[in-house]
């Protein structure tokens, strides 16, 4: 099996993760903590664009990537009153890729997704009422890892890693100990484009999960 480079992002952003929880000051902790596991649904919304050094020795013109499905983890702490912070590890598994370069026009490639975020979420109900619509704004990185197929194979992909904006909005259904949400996100970066600075990808993420934890 292949570990790429993501992967190995995966492992340091858990280790970070896990290290920073258990140094977190202890009055931090006591205002509630939770782990969040979701799996859904991955669409994108663009073309990814031309690239001068995707590693094929030419240019290579990328289309839209498949859906496919998707899951995540995250850890949300409370800050203060209806805000709490959260960070997140939000995964799109492999799905087919086109690509164009050269003496191939129709080659095919595949790549994962990894978002690596951290944002601030908005609750604007009081604590007490069950149902809890939420917003959430932040940012991070996506990591494109990619992997060439057909006549590409001689020459692999370069992985890609953008910086990614998150704008997203969920629900929290609260049944004594157990929450349960779905939530609706878009990671928001440039395409792989080099001379086309506006147009953004739009990644969409559904998913729906459990919240385990105290607060």
């Amino acid at each position: 099996m292949r570990i790429g480079h993501g992967s190995k992002a995966t492992a340091l952003v858990l280790l970070a993760g896990c290290l920073s929880t258990a140094l977190a000051p202890e009055g931090a902790r006591a205002q509630g903590g939770y782990l969040i596991f979701q799996a859904g649904y991955y669409v994108p919304t663009q073309d990814l664009g031309l690239l001068t050094d995707a590693g094929f020795g030419q240019a290579v013109e990328f289309g839209e990537r498949e859906r496919s499905f998707a899951y995540s983890l995250g850890l949300e702490l409370a800050v203060s009153g209806p805000i709490s912070g959260r960070a997140t590890l939000a995964y799109a598994t492999s799905a087919d890729l086109a690509v164009q370069a050269g003496m191939c026009p129709e080659c095919e490639a595949r790549n994962n997704l990894l978002n690596a975020t951290a944002a601030l979420v908005f609750r604007p109900l009081p604590s007490g009422v069950p149902v809890q619509p939420y917003l959430l704004g932040g940012g991070g990185v996506k990591h494109y890892d990619l992997e060439s197929l057909d006549a590409l194979h001689r020459s692999p992909l370069h992985d890609q890693t953008r910086r990614t904006m998150l704008l997203g909005a969920g629900i929290e259904v609260r049944m004594g100990p157990l929450r349960i949400v779905t939530e609706l996100s878009d990671y928001i970066s440039p395409i792989f484009a080099d001379n086309d600075v506006e147009t953004t990808q739009h990644d969409l993420f559904w998913t729906a999960g459990l919240m385990l934890g105290s607060g």
